[in-house]
C-alpha cells in the first residue's frame, strides 16, 4: 500500500473497520468522542436521550469510578474494560448536541 496516496490510506481504514466485529466498531466510535467535563455543559440541562441531568450523569460516573476502584482493590487485579462501561459527557462535533455518553 502507498502510505503517500490519502485515497489508498482512506480505503485501507475502511476496509479495516469493516472487519471489526460490531461491538468493536461501537467501542471504536464511543472512544473517538470527545469527553466534556463539568464545566463544559450546562449541569442542570438533561441529557436529550435519558433525560438525567448533566449533573446526574457526573454523579453516576464518579460513584461507577469509585466503586470500581474498590473492586480492583479488593481483588487485586484490574478487571478488562468493557465497551459498555463508558460514562460522562460528549458533544457531536458537527452539530454540537450534547449527551451522555451511557445510552
Amino acid at each position: 500500500m502507498d502510505r503517500n496516496n490519502p485515497i489508498a490510506a482512506a480505503a485501507y481504514e475502511l476496509v479495516q473497520d469493516a472487519l471489526l466485529p460490531p461491538a468493536e466498531r461501537i467501542k471504536a466510535v464511543l472512544a473517538s468522542l470527545p469527553v466534556l467535563g463539568k464545566e463544559g455543559v450546562d449541569l442542570e440541562e438533561p441529557c436529550p436521550i435519558c433525560l438525567l441531568s448533566f449533573e446526574g450523569v457526573f454523579k453516576e460516573e464518579e460513584e461507577r469510578l469509585s466503586g470500581k476502584e474498590r473492586a480492583e482493590k479488593n481483588e487485586g487485579e484490574e478487571q478488562e474494560e468493557d465497551w459498555e462501561d463508558v460514562g460522562g459527557v460528549t458533544k457531536l462535533v458537527g452539530c454540537g448536541h450534547v449527551f451522555c455518553r451511557k445510552e
